[in-house]
């Protein structure tokens, strides 16, 4: 999910030292999206959290079932331990074949959410980090304002570089004129 940036540019023209650090920290302050960012935090730090970490929890319990079901449960519940896998209690080998049933089934479960919910996850995040409309606009403005600026630059180099350039080989051409007659060898190497 490609999110556009949303931030207004900072102001080129800034003091140096304490003052124009102040300078920009109160710029990043008024933009809105300095804002939206810290709202995306507090939404991602829970929301966030949970829609990132069940794609990663899901893949994990469909490894672990089966593992169980190889035997690992005995030593674990030899030794005392009490083994949950999700809602089934692993006492013997018939819990541990059910833990990984469950496991497989976490698997497959998992091959066709985890996309989604990754999606889900980056979608939260784009709808409070994207720029709103008004803020496209003006984005999209200044960028054209910038573009055209450049472009008037360029417009302007080449024609005031070409004009010149046009009035030079203008006067090297009359001086060739003028050595023809004169001096055919010297017309000749200034030809070249």
């Amino acid at each position: 999910v490609r999110i556009p940036s949303p931030y207004r540019p900072l102001p080129a023209e800034h003091s140096g030292g304490v003052i124009g650090q102040m300078e920009r920290c109160r710029a990043l302050l008024k933009d809105p999206a300095t804002w939206r960012d810290i709202a995306w935090l507090l939404v991602d730090m829970t929301a966030g959290f949970f829609l990132a970490l069940l794609p990663a929890v899901l893949f994990l319990y469909a490894l672990w079932g089966p593992v169980l079901a190889l035997g690992v449960w005995r030593p674990i519940v030899n030794a005392g331990g009490n083994e949950w896998f999700a809602f089934i209690h692993i006492t013997g080998q018939t819990s541990a074949n059910l833990a990984a049933a469950l496991g497989i089934c976490c698997g497959v479960l998992a091959f066709f959410v985890n996309p989604a919910l990754l999606r889900g996850h980056f979608t939260l995040a784009m709808s409070l980090l994207a720029p709103t409309d008004a803020a496209t606009r003006e984005q999209a403005l200044a960028q054209r304002v910038d573009r055209l600026t450049e472009l008037r630059r360029i417009e302007r180099d080449l024609h005031d570089g070409a004009q010149a350039r046009i009035v030079a080989m203008g006067m090297s051409l009359g001086t060739i004129e003028a050595l023809i007659e004169k001096d055919p060898a010297q017309a000749k190497k200034l030809l070249a």
